[in-house]
């Protein structure tokens, strides 16, 4: 973990394992030890640290107590060395993209913090593909965040069969209806109009989702400011080539926020839905840290056995890391309900102390020592701070 992939020598590993391991070893014989069954220990490793409790994670606490878990999942791309392009198919195409891509799918429980699904895949395999076959583990009382990558009318169905719920931007394409009246389509700009006129911060209607499937959805509806529907119409004009292509109703769309949700209002208050959604990008920070503090897209062109090591390595790291961090974050508001820690102060101790945890984990006696140090570190250098002495969202919610 102390250099990016792409500066790493199998002289410089050999090196590390005599003087750590006092195993002697050339770099030639290192290198055939990078095979499929050094990459299938890696995985299976991985797996079992993913569904391991190795230390308490305490009670979920903060104000989503209405539901099981509330589940937050995205995905991150990067491109691969050419060579890569047998296993892990790229976009390519006119867009000139690499033709050797890997996308990361991850989801966890934003109330536990257990990871619930951490899967290396092809570039080419999408959002929408991965929420129609990857449904199998939701339970009743499930709250699933996700993008309008993964929001198809399928899988809105399937969780709503699993006594679960959703929470998801409405699709531009998907249409919607009054439930009173399921064959008339919702009028937007009359909602449009009306918030202005009444001065409302939201609507909620009864509606259902689809001109054939007729999901059953709560629709909230609420104005974006200027400045960022200035920035939606700017980055559709960019597409259709002018403001004059634009339609009146992708115009009215464009002033909204539309978000969608089988939740009840006592569950999933409607004044609330547009914060809740904004947790979603909690996953977004995890995956800047992945790739900024982690460099897991800094990569060299090596075996493919050895670059799937390495990379899984990092992950077991990470998820490890992400596991301690919790654990601190509940041990600190078991004390302290009204803050929570930054997992971006966490991990940047972490790496410094890179070199410390490997010491420890050498021998498993010796882990307490790690967590002492974490400890005895000042709490206000992790503590996430309130911008502009406001708390944002995932303050909010996560707190008593």
């Amino acid at each position: 973990m102390h250099l990016p992939d792409n500066k790493q020598s199998l002289r410089g590993y050999a090196v590390d394992c005599h003087n750590s391991f006092d195993i002697k070893i050339t770099k030639q014989s290192l290198q055939k030890r990078f095979n499929k069954y050094a990459v299938r220990f890696m995985g299976e490793a991985l797996s079992w640290l993913l569904h391991k409790h190795i230390l308490p994670t305490g009670q979920p606490m903060g104000k989503l107590r209405a539901f099981n878990r509330v589940r937050i999942k995205d995905s991150t791309r990067f491109n691969l060395p050419a060579s890569f392009k047998e296993k892990y198919t790229g976009i390519g195409g006119v867009a000139n993209l690499s033709k050797a891509m890997m996308s990361i799918q991850y989801e966890y429980d934003l109330l536990s913090g257990q990871t619930l699904d951490l899967r290396l895949t092809r570039g080419t395999d999408n959002d929408q593909r991965d929420a129609s076959v990857y449904t199998n583990d939701i339970e009743q009382g499930d709250l699933l965040i996700r993008d309008l990558g993964y929001a198809t009318l399928n899988y809105f169905s399937k969780i709503i069969s699993k006594g679960a719920f959703f929470l998801n931007r409405l699709h531009p394409q998907k249409k919607v209806y009054y439930k009173a009246k399921p064959d008339k389509e919702v009028d937007l700009k009359a909602c449009l109009q009306k918030l202005k006129k009444y001065q409302l911060a939201y609507l909620s209607l009864e509606v259902l989702i689809g001109s054939e499937d007729k999901i059953p959805s709560r629709l909230i509806i609420s104005q974006v400011d200027q400045r960022s529907y200035e920035k939606r119409l700017k980055s559709t004009a960019k597409a259709a080539r002018s403001t004059e292509n634009i339609k009146e109703d992708f115009r009215i769309r464009c002033r909204l926020n539309l978000f969608i949700t089988n939740a009840s209002e006592e569950d999933l208050p409607s004044r609330d839905v547009q914060s809740i959604y904004s947790l979603r990008w909690q996953i977004e920070l995890i995956f800047k840290i992945w790739k900024s503090q982690a460099t897991i897209t800094a990569i060299k062109e090596v075996q493919i056995q050895r670059f799937e090591c390495q990379l899984l390595g990092k992950m077991i790291y990470l998820v490890l890391h992400w596991k301690l961090f919790r654990w601190l974050d509940n041990r600190h508001r078991s004390k302290n309900k009204t803050r929570i820690l930054s997992v971006w102060k966490y991990f940047t101790i972490a790496f410094q102390l890179s070199e410390v945890f490997r010491r420890t984990t050498l021998d498993n006696k010796k882990i307490n020592e790690f967590l002492s140090i974490l400890l005895d570190k000042p709490i206000e250098q992790l503590v996430l701070e309130p911008k502009n002495r406001k708390p944002n969202n995932y303050q909010r919610f996560m707190t008593y």
